[in-house]
Parts: C-alpha cells; sequence; structure tokens
C-alpha cells in the first residue's frame, strides 16, 4: 500500500526547547493518485528573545499536472502561545501583543511550477511557487477580555517566488524574487497576526548584509530602545556603566524584531568555480519588511 508514518524527536535539556513531529503519508487516497499527508506536531522555539510553542495538526494533499506543475490544499489548526512573555518590553507587546495566546484554523490552496535541471544544484531553468492562506475565526473574541483567554486569528496571507538561472562563462549567474503581503480582519478585536507567520528578513536567504531576522525599520518593525530589567545575582547589573542611576538592573539595547505584514525581496549572483569543490559568489540582495503592504493598505 506503500503507506509510511514517521516520527521526529528533537529536545535541549538546558533551554527546554524542541520539536515532536508524527507523520503519516497516505499516498492514494481514494484509491486515486492523491497524495494525503496528516502531521502531528508540537515545538517549542525562540523567536528573537522569547520562545514560542505550537502545538496543532496539518492535513495537506497535492496533484501533479504533468511533469513540472503541483498544486496543493493545505489546513491546519494549531495553539501559537509565548512560553517566556514577562520577557517582552512593553513596546513589543503593544507592537504585536506576543504576550496573548492565539488558536489558528487556516487553509489555503498553493502552486509550484519547477523547469530547474537540478534541484540541488541548478544552472538552468526556473521555479515558480505561489501560496495563499486564509486565517478564519471559529468564535469571536470580547473586545475586553481576560489575557489568557485564547482568541482565533483572523487574517489573509500571500506570497510569491520566482527564481531564474543560466549558465554564464565558466559559472551560473541565478536572480530571484519574493513578494509577501498580509491583510488581518482581526485588530478591532485586539487579535493580531501570530509572531509565527508574519516576514522577517536579514541573513544568507534574504539580504546577507544583516544579521538573521534583523532587517526592518525601526519603529515599525525592529524595536531598537534599551530595556532595563531587574538584576538576577550577586554584584551590580550591566546598567551600570552606561546609567549609574539603574545600578541593580540589566540594560538590554535591542534590537528586538518584530516581524512585519510586508515583505519585498531581491536577490542577484553570479556563482563560480575556484577550485575543485571551492566556489565563489558576486552578489547583490535587496529586501525590506514593512509593517503593512499591498493588500494591508499600505
Amino acid at each position: 500500500s506503500m503507506r509510511s508514518a514517521s516520527i521526529e524527536v528533537q529536545y535541549a535539556p538546558i533551554s527546554s526547547r524542541g520539536r515532536l513531529i508524527l507523520t503519516f503519508r497516505e499516498p492514494f487516497l481514494f484509491n486515486r493518485d492523491l497524495p494525503l499527508n496528516v502531521l502531528f506536531f508540537f515545538t517549542r522555539e525562540p523567536i528573537q528573545k522569547i520562545d514560542i510553542e505550537r502545538a496543532g495538526t496539518i492535513v495537506e494533499t497535492s496533484k501533479l499536472f504533468g511533469r513540472y506543475l503541483r498544486v496543493g490544499l493545505r489546513y491546519e489548526y494549531q495553539r501559537i502561545e509565548p512560553v517566556n512573555p514577562d520577557d517582552l518590553s512593553s513596546i513589543e507587546r503593544e507592537f504585536n501583543k506576543f504576550d496573548r495566546p492565539i488558536l489558528q484554523s487556516a487553509i489555503g490552496p498553493n502552486a509550484f511550477y519547477d523547469r530547474r535541471d537540478d534541484i540541488i544544484d541548478p544552472h538552468e531553468g526556473y521555479y515558480a511557487t505561489a501560496a495563499t492562506k486564509y486565517a478564519f475565526p471559529l468564535k469571536g473574541c470580547s473586545l475586553i477580555r481576560d489575557p489568557n483567554e485564547y482568541c482565533y486569528a483572523d487574517y489573509l496571507k500571500m506570497s510569491a517566488q520566482a527564481a531564474y538561472f543560466r549558465p554564464f562563462g565558466s559559472g551560473v549567474f541565478a536572480v530571484s524574487a519574493r513578494a509577501g503581503a498580509i491583510n488581518s480582519y482581526g485588530d478591532p478585536e485586539g487579535v493580531p497576526v501570530p509572531i509565527a507567520e508574519r516576514f522577517f528578513a536579514g541573513g544568507r536567504s534574504t539580504n546577507r548584509a544583516f544579521d538573521t531576522d534583523l532587517l526592518g525599520i525601526p519603529g515599525e518593525t525592529v524595536d531598537q530602545n534599551t530595556v532595563a530589567r531587574p538584576h538576577d545575582g550577586e554584584g551590580p547589573g550591566s546598567c551600570a556603566d552606561t546609567y549609574p542611576d539603574l545600578a541593580d538592573r540589566d540594560c538590554d539595547a535591542g534590537p528586538r524584531i518584530v516581524g512585519g505584514n510586508g515583505f519585498l525581496g531581491l536577490n542577484a549572483e553570479f556563482r563560480f568555480p575556484i577550485f575543485g569543490n571551492l566556489g565563489g559568489a558576486v552578489f547583490y540582495d535587496a529586501a525590506q519588511v514593512c509593517e503593512k503592504l499591498g493588500i494591508a493598505h499600505y
């Protein structure tokens, strides 16, 4: 029958972070050429300075049209909750209300068209992919409510990416473009887009001039303010040298990245061999994350 099941467990005892993922695959749903993937997961992983706990399930099916086009449909239900919301600054809470637990029920199609000669090390061809996700509420939230009450996310997320590869001399020229936008319908009820769903930029896959996820607009998607917290342990805190009046506190100068609802990115590079398996690249990256973009009424 070619059915399969798997389990993946990762755990870090010191930080209490990790993941548990159970997967089941039915390759011929209803005796048709329609694979069904069912995934159950529990994760506790860091985003910036806080840990996010997620638990839920994902159901996805897809179908090939010809040799190059795959179209899929995905449904997910999950709980998203910060483990240590007390570590957040007041500005971070105001930006995205990270300290609130959120339930997410979402569905959406995706498509992937691939004409590359090699999916691992492409030298020629192109691909394009697009995905849409609509997170809809199964029940409403009161405007004045218990901060521990779960509320359902309500937003529309769209993203797309295309890349082109062409041999050039002894190397390969590659260019890619990406865009994404989120429109939140839950703002009037104080239900933000979950941090795990927002856009981030910076790092080797978006803009190599910035560290991972550290690209953004100060005051909009980046909190640059210094935060002082009570010092734990003996002796003065880290604020003592810069702020003598706060010697009993520890200072965190940031930045704290809160992500955005809009993203644009462009990458171009020329990859060339140097010797044996050693290669080099000359690249240009341009990317930005903003609070709103496109369908988010920018």
